[in-house]
Formats: C-alpha cells, structure tokens, sequence
C-alpha cells in the first residue's frame, strides 16, 4: 500500500486491527510528522489512533486501548530521526533508514516498564526515569528525539 492509501485508509479508520501492527504505527508517525508541525501531528495521532480503536472495538479497555506516553514518545523518537536527517522519499526509505525504530521495545531505553506500563502514563504524558530523550538541534531550536 503506497503512502497516500496508507494514511488516508489511518485516517478514515479502514485500516484492519492485524494490519496495523508496531510498523504501521511508526509508519503513520512519520506520514503525520512529514505533513505537519509536531502538536498538529500529534494532535492527528491521538484522533486517528483513538477512532481506529473505536472502530476495532479496542478503546477504553484496561489492557489495550489509547496510551498517551507511548504515542507521544513513539512521535518524540520518529520527530527526532525527521528533524535529525531530514525527511526521506517515503515511509519505506524511512523506516530502512531507521531500522532501531522498529524495535518495540525502543522505550524501555527511557523508561523503565512499570512506569511506562502504569495507568498513568496511559492516560496522560510522564517524562522518562531512565535516560532523557537525545537533544536534537534544529533550525527551530533544541528538540529532543531520536539520537540517529
């Protein structure tokens, strides 16, 4: 599925549940981010994310559902790796480029699992207990994100 499929069928919430595993959510970041100031992107991430688990039946659950710390840090990591080398030809490119992306388990490096994992960080954005997020410099300032 080409980029444009991809983001229109996250937005309009056609993308299956089994279709839209780790990858797809790191894909859909980078798509967002490309198009956007980071708060709009996350902005449109929270919305598709949470309408995507509505129409899977998946939102509000205790196990599952939306989690604002893993969404804001999975776009703080992708932000970072944009702001760092620039923006690639399409997702693909991208997500070869950044392969340490793809590993799930990404932001235990900054958080430890029971924090990450808490109720709290579900509900609204913690910052990290193990290592800060890199410093990324940019044109527009200090970020922080990926260190790629």
């Amino acid at each position: 599925m080409d980029d444009a499929t991809f983001l229109r069928a996250f937005e309009d919430r056609t993308l299956s549940h089994e279709g839209f595993d780790h990858r797809g959510h790191v894909r859909a970041a980078f798509l967002l981010l490309i198009g956007n100031e980071f708060e709009e992107a996350l902005t449109k991430m929270r919305a598709g994310l949470r309408a995507l688990l509505e129409a899977h039946g998946l939102e509000g659950k205790a196990t599952v559902g939306y989690h604002e710390t893993l969404t804001r840090g999975w776009l703080t990591l992708v932000a970072g790796c944009v702001d760092r080398r620039g923006p690639a030809v399409d997702s693909e490119a991208f997500l070869a480029d950044h392969a340490e992306l793809l590993r799930k388990n990404l932001l235990l490096t900054h958080y430890s699992r029971d924090r990450l994992m808490s109720a709290e960080a579900k509900a609204a954005f913690i910052e990290p207990d193990r290592e800060p997020w890199p410093v990324v410099e940019d044109a527009g300032g200090t970020r922080s994100g990926c260190s790629c």
